[in-house]
């Protein structure tokens, strides 16, 4: 719950900032914020700093591709796929943006324009 919660906080402040400064520094704005403030509540809990990152990616998907509500089902779908693979210790790297990478293309191919 305190993962899914970081995780949307993140991919909605990152989403908040891109439209005030670039999309890129919102992302990193947006993960050191949460990052050292999960740090003071949550000390050790690398999993759910690698969250705040991985979530800001689902943060930076331009409103062209999706609205700001399914941003919300974005990292909800990030934090189950990561999770997973995580369980999976397979000890790869590009876990995070992979996991974006999937949440995106899912709700795209679920909400898509007609």
């Amino acid at each position: 719950m305190i993962a899914l919660s970081f995780a949307l906080a993140s991919s909605a402040l990152t989403t908040y900032l891109g439209h005030r400064i670039s999309i890129v520094l919102s992302s990193i704005v947006a993960t050191l914020v949460l990052c050292i403030f999960s740090n003071y509540f949550f000390p050790l809990q690398e999993d759910l700093q690698a969250i705040i990152y991985g979530s800001s990616f689902v943060g930076m998907t331009s409103l062209v591709t999706l609205k700001r509500h399914h941003i919300i089902f974005g990292s909800i779908l990030f934090v189950v796929i990561f999770s997973q693979i995580e369980r999976l210790d397979l000890n790869l790297g590009g876990t995070q943006g992979f996991s974006a990478f999937l949440s995106i293309v899912i709700l795209t191919l679920i909400f898509k324009k007609r």
